[in-house]
């Protein structure tokens, strides 16, 4: 089929349209901020340090950001539009799930705003790192965190006669079967009792339940236990040392289960550390 010249120009036009709209390549994302914790994590494990203009206020942040240590070295943002701005960013992450009229305004100025999912299964945290692995240029560090995520959740299935452990928080309230730590949990050879009780989310547990409960083990988060407020209270409270022995209480650091992805194969390795050294103990 002949074209006439018309024709031919707005294909031509079209043609052009679809070249110069297309998204950038992720090896030219220079100025990448972030606005969210979990990409703070996923900046600092997988992206060039050079391309990353700013982090949240919280990376830094020992008690709840895994690999705060490297944080330091890069400036923070708190997450506001007119703050972003100023950096002249030309890739956002955040999360699909907080942030929303931040992400609206920066989208509709123009900027490219990517979002990370909220990620708990060990598949799940595998196919995100995958996928930002090519949105920041870095395919080969995201398969090498690949490998050690998927390397923490080669264990074996758990055995009928695995120990249970409840994660006990502030308020009296336990981390569900859902959860990321659940998941750690599990490849840690611990077999999460809020699955027994039927709480599949964060929900509380009164102290009489948790007598009658009675899990091998009880995991304590190390950053609320030096709170010291009202909401961290019962975590010193006294029932809690009659019911659980010294060796039976886990002491984990939320850093690292806070966010899925990079503290993954770190917080199984935690656990199953903390459970052999009980075994040895009892031993």
């Amino acid at each position: 089929m002949r074209l006439n010249r018309f024709t031919f120009h707005v294909l031509f036009l079209a043609c052009l349209t679809t070249v110069t709209q297309r998204p950038a390549q992720a090896e030219t994302y220079q100025r990448i901020v972030s606005l969210n914790l979990c990409a703070d994590q996923y900046l600092l494990a997988l992206a060039d340090p050079s391309r990353i203009a700013a982090l949240t206020t919280f990376a830094q942040d020992p008690g709840i950001s895994f690999l705060a240590d490297r944080a330091e070295a890069f400036p923070t943002v708190p997450s506001a539009a007119e703050a972003i701005i100023k950096l002249d960013p030309d890739l956002i992450i955040g999360s699909r799930f907080r942030d929303t009229d931040t992400k609206t305004m920066l989208r509709r100025l123009g900027y490219k705003v990517v979002e990370i999912e909220r990620t708990n299964t060990a598949q799940e945290m595998a196919e995100q790192t995958r996928r930002m692995g090519d949105i920041l240029g870095s395919p080969a560090r995201a398969r090498e965190l690949i490998g050690q995520i998927e390397k923490a959740a080669s264990a074996a299935p758990l055995p009928g006669d695995a120990p249970s452990a409840l994660v006990y928080q502030r308020r009296g309230y336990i981390s569900g079967s859902k959860s990321i730590i659940s998941h750690v949990m599990r490849y840690a050879g611990l077999r999460n009792e809020a699955e027994k009780l039927g709480r599949s989310s964060i929900s509380r547990i009164s102290l009489e339940e948790l007598a009658v409960t009675r899990p091998d083990f009880l995991i304590l988060d190390t950053e609320a236990l030096g709170k010291g407020d009202i909401g961290s209270e019962v975590l010193h409270h006294p029932v809690l040392k009659r019911l659980f022995r010294k060796e039976q209480v886990i002491r984990m650091p939320s850093a690292l289960t806070v966010c899925g992805g990079p503290s993954f194969p770190a917080a199984v390795d935690f656990l199953r550390h903390a459970i052999s050294r009980v075994r040895t103990t009892d031993g």
